[in-house]
């Protein structure tokens, strides 16, 4: 399996229920959920901070669902930086999708703005693919962090995610990104 598709298997490996209220769910836990099945495939190396969020095979992914908007121009950086020193050859950037975004906590970036965002990055010429995550059911909402300093609410989904939207951007200069060599 190409390491891209080992991502779109990863998001699809947990159950994301949310509370279909608005600003209901948290972000964070969200977060923590693509984590740890990113670390239970296996494989993937996790970053603490200051580089790209995991990489694999020559693949770096910036997990985008919990930070600031703003804060996926830092992972661009991320992903742009790792890609001129040779450590990896694309990049993935995961997002909101829009149906999910506006029933979470404020400020996280969705769909519609990562690629306003990445938009001034076509002349880099990073090959990048932007992903979208988007819930499987509605239930009880996703426990919101308590505080910045204080303790995050639990909570893992059991069951497998069949609800996800993966598109292609391309390598931002219009070429189509060929997953064929990860």
């Amino acid at each position: 399996m190409s390491t891209v598709r080992e991502v779109e298997a990863i998001l699809s490996s947990f159950l994301l229920t949310i509370s279909k209220r608005r600003r209901a769910n948290g972000r964070q836990n969200l977060r923590l959920q693509i984590d740890e099945a990113f670390s239970k495939a296996g494989g993937w190396t996790k970053a603490v901070t200051g580089t790209v969020d995991w990489t694999k095979r020559r693949l770096g992914v910036e997990v985008q669902v919990s930070a600031h908007y703003c804060m996926i121009s830092l992972d661009l950086l991320h992903l742009k930086e790792q890609y001129d020193l040779g450590r990896i050859d694309a990049g993935m950037i995961i997002v909101i999708d829009p149906s999910l975004a506006c029933y979470l906590t404020r400020g996280a970036a969705d769909w519609n703005w990562a690629l306003r965002l990445i938009e001034p990055w076509v002349e880099h010429a990073l090959p990048l693919r932007l992903v979208s995550i988007a819930h499987d059911a509605v239930g009880a909402p996703l426990p919101k962090q308590i505080n910045v300093r204080g303790p995050l609410a639990g909570g893992k989904a059991q069951q497998p995610s069949s609800a996800m939207t993966v598109d292609l951007f391309g390598n931002l200069n219009g070429q189509p990104y060929s997953s064929s060599t990860m």
